[in-house]
């Protein structure tokens, strides 16, 4: 299965893997409820001044106020600290350390890789399904990024130019998500070159030149893929989103309108909310950002501009939480910590 996000009592934001067991127990004599990963992984981002507990099978940790993410694997459990202030069974970590503990012990490591394990919790930019790499693209879907790059490679080095491309596609947006652009701009190049009549290459190149500031060759990639996908709304509100970025906003709701009905409506509302936000109309972006997110609650950019709506009606401290719900969709993404 998929990911799950939730909202715990003490205003704590907790991302869970597909998979995942978790139980929550809120005692009498006790301010803040105790969690325990019993299985899979959670990442936690907690800006609450009160103390709360999080454990796992082998292992007890006091939070203060951080984010980290707690792994229960059959072998060992983990702790790994981002920020903040953790003390694991006695231990304190400070930010950039992971404690591993087993049945036969404990194992501190140092110089943790920014965001390290969070693969699983990415936002990955959405392609359209294809037969060749359905597994694939269900293996992502759940969160399982790492058994999606390995299919996606296999298919990469075989079949024909169409399957190789949609192969090199779907690493693209893998690559965009976890930070690589040099990957995602030469696995996007290639796949273009490939089958330049598939949507999806185009799609994927889109991608990989926004991600280098690209915006001009990304609209142009983006109509391209639009005009291959006769019927398919996903190239056109991708078009939308560049038309925005690139100050239309009048040309990107013009694109988007039309499918706020259709099964991209998540997708075209948090366009048509931007094209709001953008003509100064923050109760009208309000109200698609919220339907959006409705249809889409796993969606990091809606509640970015949900938080960006609130905040220009001096509505600061819901708005500031929509942007932390924001940072916990997607925790990978720099441009989400910059608000």
């Amino acid at each position: 299965g998929g990911s799950a996000a939730l909202e715990l009592a003490n205003d704590t934001l907790l991302r869970l893997g597909g998979l995942s067991a978790v139980s929550i127990r809120r005692h009498p004599n006790a301010a803040t409820p105790t969690v325990r990963i019993e299985r899979g992984r959670g990442h936690f981002l907690s800006r609450t001044r009160q103390r709360f507990d999080a454990s796992t099978p082998y292992l007890n940790a006091a939070i203060d106020g951080t984010e980290f993410l707690l792994v229960a694997a059959p072998a060992a459990d983990e702790l790994v600290l981002f920020e903040g202030r953790v003390t694991v069974d006695g231990q304190q970590l400070v930010p950039g350390q992971s404690l591993r503990v087993s049945p036969g012990g404990s194992e501190l490591r140092l110089a943790v890789r920014s965001r390290e394990g969070l693969e699983w919790a990415l936002h990955y930019p959405p392609l359209a399904t294809t037969a060749a790499l359905r597994e694939a693209q269900a293996r992502l879907a759940a969160g399982d990024a790492r058994a999606a790059a390995q299919l996606a490679e296999t298919a990469a080095g075989s079949g024909g130019p169409t399957e190789r491309a949609q192969a090199r596609a779907l690493q693209t947006v893998i690559a965009i998500a976890q930070g690589d652009t040099a990957a995602a701009d030469r696995f996007s190049a290639e796949a273009v070159t490939l089958a330049g009549d598939q949507p999806n290459a185009w799609l994927a190149r889109s991608y990989a030149q926004q991600a280098l500031f690209d915006l001009p060759a990304a609209r142009r990639s983006a109509a391209r893929a639009a005009e291959l996908a006769k019927g398919d709304e996903l190239p056109t509100l991708r078009l939308a989103e560049l038309e925005l970025a690139s100050g239309n906003y009048r040309a990107a709701r013009r694109l988007a309108q039309p499918a706020v009905r259709g099964p991209q409506a998540a997708l075209a509302l948090r366009t048509l909310g931007f094209a709001d936000l953008a003509a100064d109309d923050a109760a009208s972006a309000q109200a698609s950002f919220e339907q959006a997110a409705a249809l889409d609650p796993l969606d990091p950019l809606s509640r970015l501009g949900l938080g960006l709506a609130l905040i220009r009606q001096n509505r600061l401290a819901a708005g500031r939480r929509q942007m932390e719900i924001a940072v916990s969709l997607d925790p990978g993404q720099s441009l989400l910590r910059s608000y």
